[in-house]
């Protein structure tokens, strides 16, 4: 394996966990390190789109206070899991990457009954 392909892997892999952890930290309210995962020109869309907000989100500050609206929102009355999977990388290069994963996610009324909420593509 060439040196150019372990960095690409590691690179992949390191993605990955950046993708693994938007889910993880949207979900347990940490609103300053989920938005740290973007960059401060970075662009968010969600397909289909929900209708919560004007997609897509342009911009670190702008996703971290829509996204922290919407989190205000469904907390009060639900737990939510953001659950992303099938990821797959449309490009990807020394400065830049470009990914597809599915999102799925479930919600419970507190003290209730999980159940899918919403299923996309981001």
């Amino acid at each position: 394996m060439t040196e150019q392909l372990i960095t690409e892997a590691i690179d992949r892999l390191l993605i990955r966990e950046t993708i693994d952890s938007y889910g993880t930290l949207y979900d347990a309210g940490q609103l300053e390190e989920f938005a740290e995962l973007f960059a401060d020109d970075a662009q968010l869309t969600i397909e289909p789109d929900p209708g919560y907000f004007e997609l897509p989100l342009v911009g670190r500050d702008v996703i971290k206070e829509k996204m922290g609206q919407r989190y205000a929102e469904v907390s009060v009355v639900a737990q939510r899991r953001h659950v992303t999977t099938n990821t797959i990388f449309k490009s990807l290069n020394q400065t830049e990457a470009e990914t597809q994963s599915f999102g799925t996610i479930l919600s419970a009324d507190w003290g209730g009954i999980p159940e899918l909420r919403a299923t996309g593509v981001y």
